[in-house]
């Protein structure tokens, strides 16, 4: 009878014990193994179509460039293909614009609600003192401040979102105006070039900016919280009182310093 004896342990596992341990585990199916590799292979083969159309369009751009020093048709045609990209961004643009009023709406319907109608206890049908009707009062003026503060971070959020869609815009204004001059025939061709490298540079961060303000929307899609959000302005409120202080700090010690060497007698005269 083979016998294997386990390392550190007097346990003896024989052919039998194996065999009653194999009828406690699970059979192994091979379903999901089949899917989840169906998966992984129609995932391969959508990333490689992705791939395969990005590199026809690389070598298409490199084609253009390098045509575009000698022939005027390719060098409209690269045109055409960044007038197209052009007209791609300004369309998503006018998304965000949108989609920014939109919530901007939904921002400022919260914050005019009536948030007395919110109390955080259930007041009605009891008798209080003067004392517990003051608490109460400051328990709903406590709420409302709350609720109106945290509808204006929201409404800074969206601000500063708009500032940025603002400054993509402005870019975009100017993109379109190069592509308008180098339509137009440029004196330099290389010069030409380089202001297209710093049109397709600027794309790039137009996209960048799309991304992290689609981040942005997607929290602020979220469920309300008020104790999270809270929890936000106090800390942010008191990482600004920190930096006061120490800004009063620096101040002050500043001042003792220029006040310090002020009182320093001049040496200046007395090596004649």
């Amino acid at each position: 009878m083979n016998t294997k004896l386990l390392k550190g342990t007097a346990r003896v596992i024989t052919p039998k014990s194996q065999a009653v341990n194999g009828l406690h585990k699970k059979p192994k199916t091979r379903a999901s193994t089949t899917m989840t590799s169906k998966d992984k292979i129609a995932e391969m083969e959508d990333q490689i179509k992705r791939l395969e159309a990005k590199l026809a369009k690389t070598k298409r751009e490199y084609t253009l460039l390098t045509g575009a020093m000698t022939s005027s048709s390719q060098r409209r045609d690269l045109f055409s293909d960044f007038q197209s990209t052009l007209d791609q961004f300004s369309y998503k643009l006018q998304e965000r614009s949108n989609r920014l009023k939109m919530y901007e709406e939904n921002v400022n319907t919260f914050r005019q609600e009536d948030h007395e109608e919110k109390d955080l206890l259930n007041l009605r049908g009891i008798q209080f003192s003067n004392k517990e009707n003051q608490q109460t009062e400051l328990i709903r003026e406590n709420t409302k401040l709350v609720s109106q503060a945290l509808a204006q971070e929201r409404i800074l959020l969206i601000l500063k979102m708009r500032l940025r869609l603002c400054h993509d815009h402005r870019d975009f204004d100017e993109l379109r105006s190069v592509l308008n001059k180098l339509m137009g025939g440029g004196k330099d061709l290389d010069e030409d070039q380089i202001i297209v490298k710093k049109y397709k540079s600027i794309i790039n961060t137009i996209k960048q900016h799309k991304h992290e303000e689609k981040r942005r929307i997607q929290e602020l899609q979220q469920p309300y919280n008020v104790e999270k959000e809270a929890a936000i302005i106090i800390q942010k409120t008191f990482r600004g009182k920190l930096e006061r202080q120490r800004l009063q700090r620096e101040k002050a010690e500043q001042a003792a310093s220029a006040k310090e060497n002020s009182s320093k007698p001049s040496t200046a005269g007395t090596n004649k």
